[in-house]
């Protein structure tokens, strides 16, 4: 289910200052968060052999990831290239053998271990943010399940920016990232 708030866009106040965006909810795929309702949240089916893609969140619009020619779908970003203050969000899911390929900061997201880089773009995920001409990229993988015979799941998040409002962007994911929860 993906509700989405209408009340409009971020607008700078009379004084100068900018005032918190409207939000909308996502929630579907065992995860849910909050995020400005002026993004645009696209869901594809892209699926790989390590992992399955669950909301593309943008500034602009999107374009299907995934190009099949035969029987072969090779899938990348949503976008050729981030506009200026353009922001690309990729939630995924993935196996936990992807949590070393992630150095940074062990913190909590939703509750569950996570491991939170934040820096220039290194595109350690294949997301191409550096590609998409990208100056700064948050990446969180975060512990989702661990059965009974220790095969375990991981949510991944990661998030493209471009100048030159990276700051303010990069607070709304951080945003994001604190309203998140995760559910059956």
């Amino acid at each position: 289910m993906l509700a989405v708030s209408c009340t409009g866009r971020d607008t700078t106040s009379p004084t100068g200052g900018l005032r918190a965006p409207s939000l909308a909810r996502f929630d579907r795929d065992g995860v849910s968060f909050l995020y400005p309702a002026s993004w645009r949240a696209y869901t594809w089916p892209d699926v790989s052999t390590v992992s399955e893609s669950i909301v593309y969140l943008s500034t602009a619009s999107q374009t299907s990831p995934c190009v099949t020619t035969g029987s072969t779908t090779v899938c990348g970003a949503p976008l050729k290239h981030l506009e200026p203050s353009g922001v690309l969000v990729w939630w995924f899911t993935s196996s936990p053998d992807w949590m070393g390929r992630v150095s940074g900061v062990q913190t909590k997201i939703g509750g569950r271990p996570a491991t939170l880089y934040s820096g220039t773009p290194n595109d350690m995920l294949d997301l191409g943010c550096r590609r998409l001409g990208g100056q700064r990229e948050i990446t969180a993988l975060v512990t989702a399940a661990v059965d009974a015979n220790n095969v375990g799941s991981a949510f991944a998040v990661s998030a493209c920016f471009r100048g030159p409002n990276i700051a303010t962007n990069q607070r709304r994911v951080e945003a994001l990232l604190a309203s998140t929860s995760f559910h059956d």
